[in-house]
C-alpha cells in the first residue's frame, strides 16, 4: 500500500515538475534561455540569439558545433550581414531584433512530436533576406550517424 501512494505521490511530483517546464518553455525574459523543443531534439540559445545547445534527446548528445561562436539568425542589408541582437519568445511567437540594422522579424512557432515549424509572420525594417534557424551542427548528414536534423523550406522562396 506504501508503494502505491509514493508512486501517486512521484507521479503528482513529475506531473507538477512537467507543467512547470511547460509553462517556463512558452516565455522568456532577458535573463533566461530560449528553449525550443519537440520529442527528439531541444535547441536552446541565449536572449541575444547566440547558439548554446542542440541536443539529441535519445543519447544525450549535444550536437552543436562549438569551435566558433554562432547566432540564430541574421539579415542582410545593402550586401551587409548583421546578426541578431535580441531573441523573445512569448507563447508562440519568437520576435527576432537586429538593432544593427534597424530591423525586427516576428516568427510564429508550431510543434508537433517530431517537427518544429516556422513561419515569418512579419518583418519591419529594410532586409534583403533574413536567415533563421541557423545551427550549425557536428554532423556530417550521412547515413551512418544516429542523428539527422535539417531546415526545409515549405515554399520555393
Amino acid at each position: 500500500m506504501k508503494r502505491k501512494r509514493y508512486g501517486h505521490t512521484k507521479l503528482g511530483i513529475m506531473t507538477f515538475l512537467l507543467l512547470s517546464i511547460m509553462f517556463t518553455h512558452c516565455t522568456s525574459d532577458k535573463t533566461e534561455n530560449i528553449v525550443l523543443e519537440n520529442g527528439n531534439f531541444r535547441y536552446e540559445m541565449d536572449h541575444t540569439g547566440k547558439n548554446l545547445h542542440f541536443i539529441d534527446k535519445e543519447s544525450n548528445t549535444d550536437y552543436l558545433y562549438t569551435d566558433t561562436v554562432s547566432y540564430c539568425a541574421s539579415v542582410k542589408q545593402n550586401g551587409k550581414e548583421f546578426k541578431v541582437s535580441s531573441v523573445t519568445l512569448k507563447g508562440d511567437l519568437m520576435k527576432l531584433e537586429f538593432s544593427d540594422a534597424g530591423v525586427t522579424a516576428e516568427v510564429k512557432i508550431s510543434k508537433t512530436k517530431d517537427r518544429i515549424n516556422f513561419k515569418v509572420a512579419s518583418i519591419n525594417g529594410q532586409a534583403e533576406s533574413m536567415t533563421f534557424v541557423n545551427v550549425p551542427l557536428k554532423l556530417e548528414g550521412m547515413p551512418y550517424e544516429s542523428f539527422a536534423a535539417c531546415v526545409l523550406a515549405m515554399n520555393l522562396y
